[in-house]
C-alpha cells in the first residue's frame, strides 16, 4: 500500500507539472505582450540585445548603452523558467528538518529554508538554472556529511526585463541625422557633448567624431563626490571582516573588505550611496540578516570627468550626428570603471533605527595552556576573560558608555597561583559635532600605523600580564583621558591629555610571564649576571608611577594614492625599567658582595621607572603593486638603559618599521610583513641592546567554505637570535564561537625577548566569542 501510495502521489505531480507547462505556453505570449508596450508605426523595430531577471541590472545595461549613443529602453516579460530546486529530506518531523536547517546556517549556508510537502518536511538549499551548479551544490552538501541529498525540477513563471535598442524606420533619418538637412536647420551649427571618467574612452570619442566631420575639443576637470558608505565596523581580525563581506555577498549585497587605520582594524564597506532613499534600502536590508554594528561613514569619491565637444560646421552635409536618441542631445556621464575612494575623515554616525540602548557582554574566552618542557616547575598556564558593556545613544550628537573586563589566572606547578581581577574599560561621554568629537573618561588609543610594535604609540597603557600571547589590540588598557578630534576633509586633528599616568598592567611576580623572574634571578631585556641574579632573586621591587601621563597632537592625510600621519607628544614609558637602588649599586661597587648591597639598600632594591621623553614621529603608506605599503618611525628623546657599573641613564633614541601587507592571489590569505630597527644614540658600554633588527609580521588564510582559519604570527632577531612562532588552527563556522588550537614557541640569546621566556613554551587549547 505504501508503493502504491507513493506512485499516486508522484503521478498527481508529474500530472500537475504538464498542466503548468500547458498553462504557461498558453499565457506566454499575452502576458509577454502585457509586460511591454508595442511599437507604434513610427517608433521603429526593437531589437533584444540582452535578458535579465532584475530590472537593476536591466536598466544598468540600459544606460550604458545610453551613454554610448544607442537608444536602448527595458522591457518586462513573463515567462516560464525551468529550475533545479537542491533540497534535504525528507523529514517526518518538523524538528529535524529545523535542526538540519540550522546546521546548514552554522556552515554558511544562510540560504536554507524549511518547506512543507505531502511527503514530510524539506529543507530547500537553493534553487538553480545550471545543472552543474545545482551538481556541485549537491557535492557540497554530501561533503558536509548530508547523505539525503535530493535535486528536483519544477517550471515557475519569472519577471524577465530584455533591454532593447530602437532601429528607427527611414522615414526618422533627418532626426538621427542620416539624410542632409533642409532649410534653416542646415545653417545652424550641430553640437554635442560626452562626459568621461576614463581618458582612454574620450580619445576613442574624439577620434570618432574627427572622423565624422566633426570639430573637437577636450578637457578635463578634477571632481570630488561626496557619498555616505555603510560600513560593519570594526573587526580586529581580517579574517573576521572577511566572513561577514562573504556573507553579504552570498547574499546578493556587495561587500568588501576595507583597512581602517584610525580605529586599527578593519571594516566591511556594504556600498557608498548619494541617496538617501538607496542608503536607507541598503541598510534596512543589512539590518534584517541581524547585523547590528552598522553606520553611515562619509567618504569621498575623487575622479577626473573628461568632456568631449564636437560641433558640425553650419550647413555640414557629411557631419553625421552621433548615434542617439532622435530630437536630443547626447549629454552623458560614462563612467569607464569604479572610482576609487578614499575617506573623509569624518565622524561616522549611526544607522537610522539604531538601538539608542544597548547592554550586554562584549566578548567572553577561556585558554587552557601546558607548557612544552617538562623540566620546568610550572607546567600550566590558563586564562579567563570577559568584557561588558551599556551604551546609550540618545541622538546624534551625544554618546554614553560603561564598560568593564574581568581576567582571571591560573598557573599550576611551583610556584602555583589563582588570581581574578576586575577593571574598567572604555568608559566615556562623547560628543560629536558637525567636524569635531570630543571624548572625556577612560580609553584606549593607539597611534601609528604598522601592527604589534608601533614606533608612534607612547601614550597607550600596555597590558603585559600575558606577555605577547594576544595580538596588540588586546595587549591594551584602557586609561583615563580628555581626547578632541577635528575632521577638515581629508585631515584629522586629533589631540589627547591624559591627566594622571595608569602605568602598564603587570602580571603577578610569580607568573612565568612577568618580567621578573624572581625565580631564576633576571630582568627581562637585560643580559644576566651572577651579582645581578642574586640582587633579583632577594630584592624587593616597587613601582615609581606618580605624575601625569603627557599629552600628544597628530596630525593624519588620507588620499586616494597616498596618506601620512606627523605627531608630537610628551609622553611617560609604559613599561616599567628597573633601577638599582643607588646605596645598594655603591656597596656591590665597592665590596662585590650582593648581601651587604641587599643590607645597604635604604628600600626596595629595584624600583620601576617610566622616564618622560618627547616623541616626534612621523607615518607613510601609498598602494602600489597590488599590496599596502607602510613606514613609521619615531625619534625618543629619553630611552633608559644600563651601564656596566649598574647606572640608569638616558640616551636618545630611534625606533623605525617598513612593512607590506597583501592578499596571494586575491583570495582569502591574507600577508603581513614588516622589518622593524630600534637604535641608541652614542650609547656607551651598556647591558641593553644598542641596535636592534627584526623581522615579524603575520599569515592567515580561511578555507572550507569559510569554517576554518590558519594563522601564524612571528618574529625572528636578525642580528641576534631572537624567536617567537605562534601557529594557530581556528573553526570559526558557529558564530559568533570560535575554537582554536595554537602553539607559542620562544627561544633566543641571553638577553633577548625570546631568550628571556624560552622555557616557557606553551601549547594552547580555547574558546572564544566576540558578541
Amino acid at each position: 500500500m505504501r508503493i502504491l501510495r507513493r506512485r499516486l502521489e508522484l503521478a498527481r505531480h508529474a500530472r500537475g507539472a504538464w498542466v503548468l507547462c500547458v498553462c504557461a505556453a498558453l499565457t506566454v505570449p499575452s502576458l509577454a505582450a502585457w509586460g511591454q508596450t508595442a511599437p507604434s508605426a513610427d517608433a521603429g523595430n526593437k531589437a533584444v540585445i540582452a535578458e535579465f531577471s532584475t530590472r537593476e541590472q536591466a536598466e544598468r545595461r540600459a544606460a550604458s548603452l545610453r551613454r554610448q549613443g544607442r537608444p536602448a529602453q527595458v522591457v518586462k516579460v513573463v515567462k516560464p523558467v525551468s529550475l533545479l530546486s537542491v533540497q534535504l529530506g525528507y523529514y517526518k518531523r518538523l524538528v529535524a528538518a529545523e535542526s538540519a536547517r540550522k546546521s546548514l546556517r552554522r556552515n554558511g549556508i544562510e540560504t536554507a529554508s524549511v518547506q512543507r510537502t505531502t511527503a514530510g518536511y524539506a529543507v530547500v538549499v537553493g534553487q538553480y538554472l545550471s545543472a552543474s551548479a545545482a551538481a556541485r551544490e549537491g557535492r557540497r552538501l554530501r561533503a558536509l556529511g548530508h547523505r539525503n541529498v535530493r535535486t528536483e525540477r519544477f517550471v515557475q513563471m519569472r519577471d524577465s526585463y530584455q533591454v532593447v535598442e530602437i532601429s528607427l524606420p527611414e522615414s526618422a533619418g533627418s532626426a538621427a541625422g542620416a539624410a542632409p538637412v533642409q532649410g534653416a536647420a542646415a545653417n545652424a551649427s550641430r553640437k554635442v557633448t560626452y562626459h568621461f571618467t576614463s581618458a582612454k574612452q574620450a580619445d576613442a570619442k574624439a577620434a570618432e567624431l574627427k572622423r565624422e566631420g566633426y570639430k573637437v575639443s577636450r578637457r578635463s576637470r578634477a571632481e570630488i563626490l561626496h557619498l555616505k558608505n555603510l560600513q560593519l565596523r570594526v573587526f580586529q581580525q581580517w579574517s573576521d571582516a572577511r566572513r561577514i563581506a562573504m556573507r553579504l555577498e552570498r547574499r546578493g549585497i556587495p561587500a568588501r573588505v576595507i583597512n581602517d587605520p584610525i580605529e586599527r582594524g578593519y571594516a566591511v564597506s556594504a556600498g557608498a550611496f548619494s541617496s538617501e532613499k538607496d542608503l536607507r534600502r541598503r541598510y534596512e536590508a543589512i539590518r534584517k540578516l541581524g547585523f547590528r554594528s552598522v553606520s553611515v561613514v562619509p567618504v569621498q569619491v575623487s575622479l577626473i570627468r573628461y568632456t568631449v565637444e564636437g560641433t558640425a560646421p553650419a550647413g555640414s552635409v557629411t557631419a553625421k550626428a552621433p548615434s542617439a536618441a532622435a530630437g536630443g542631445e547626447p549629454q552623458v556621464m560614462v563612467f569607464g570603471g569604479t572610482p576609487e575612494s578614499f575617506p573623509g575623515y569624518e565622524p561616522g554616525t549611526a544607522g537610522a533605527g539604531e538601538q539608542k540602548f544597548r547592554i550586554g557582554i562584549d566578548q567572553v574566552r577561556l585558554e587552557a595552556g601546558a607548557l612544552t618542557r617538562s623540566s620546568q616547575p610550572v607546567d600550566g598556564s590558563d586564562y579567563l576573560f570577559g568584557s561588558f558593556s551599556a551604551r546609550w545613544r540618545p541622538s546624534e550628537r551625544w554618546e554614553y558608555r560603561l564598560a568593564g573586563r574581568v581576567d582571571g589566572y591560573v598557573q599550576t606547578g611551583t610556584p602555583d597561583y589563582s588570581k581574578a581581577k576586575l577593571d574598567y574599560g572604555d568608559s566615556y561621554v562623547r560628543y560629536r559635532g558637525e567636524n569635531v568629537r570630543v571624548t572625556v573618561g577612560t580609553q584606549t588609543v593607539i597611534w601609528g600605523r604598522v601592527d604589534e610594535i608601533p614606533p608612534e604609540d607612547r601614550l597607550s597603557v600596555q597590558d603585559a600580564t600575558r606577555f605577547t600571547l594576544d595580538p596588540l589590540q588586546q595587549r591594551r588598557r584602557s586609561t583615563p583621558m580628555l581626547r578632541f578630534e577635528r575632521f577638515h576633509g581629508q585631515y584629522k586633528l586629533d589631540a589627547i591629555w591624559v591627566p594622571d599616568f595608569r602605568p602598564a598592567q603587570l602580571p603577578d611576580m610569580r607568573s612565568i610571564w612577568s618580567p621578573v623572574d624572581k625565580t631564576n634571578g633576571r630582568l627581562l631585556g637585560v643580559e644576566s649576571s651572577p651579582a645581578l641574579a642574586a640582587l633579583v632573586e632577594n630584592g624587593g621591587f616597587a613601582d615609581d608611577k606618580h605624575g601625569q601621563g603627557g599629552f600628544g597632537l597628530r596630525l593624519s592625510h588620507a588620499g586616494r594614492d597616498f596618506d601620512y600621519g606627523l605627531t608630537v607628544q610628551h609622553a611617560r614609558r609604559s613599561m616599567p625599567y628597573y633601577q638599582l637602588n643607588e646605596a645598594a649599586r655603591t656597596t656591590l661597587l665597592a665590596t662585590g658582595n650582593p648581601a651587604a648591597a641587599l643590607a645597604a639598600a635604604n628600600g626596595p632594591t629595584f624600583v620601576g621607572r617610566h622616564p618622560m621623553s618627547w616623541v616626534l614621529g612621523g607615518d607613510f603608506g601609498f598602494q602600489a603593486h597590488g599590496a599596502t605599503w607602510r613606514f613609521e618611525a619615531a625619534y625618543l628623546s629619553d630611552m633608559p638603559a644600563t651601564t656596566q657599573d649598574l647606572r640608569m641613564i638616558t640616551l636618545k633614541g630611534v625606533d623605525w618599521v617598513g612593512g607590506v601587507e597583501f592578499y596571494p592571489g586575491d583570495a582569502n590569505a591574507r600577508v603581513n610583513l614588516q622589518l622593524a630597527g630600534h637604535h641608541l644614540f652614542n650609547a656607551p658600554a651598556v647591558f641593553d641592546q644598542t641596535d636592534t633588527y627584526l623581522l615579524n609580521g603575520s599569515m592567515e588564510d580561511v578555507f572550507s567554505y569559510n569554517r576554518w582559519r590558519a594563522k601564524l604570527r612571528f618574529s625572528v632577531g636578525l642580528n641576534k637570535r631572537d624567536v617567537y612562532l605562534n601557529p594557530e588552527l581556528a573553526y570559526i563556522g558557529w558564530e559568533p564561537n570560535e575554537f582554536y588550537l595554537g602553539m607559542h614557541y620562544f627561544d633566543g640569546a641571553d638577553g633577548t625577548l625570546g631568550g628571556f621566556h624560552k622555557d616557557h613554551s606553551i601549547v594552547v587549547l580555547g574558546w572564544r566569542a566576540h558578541y
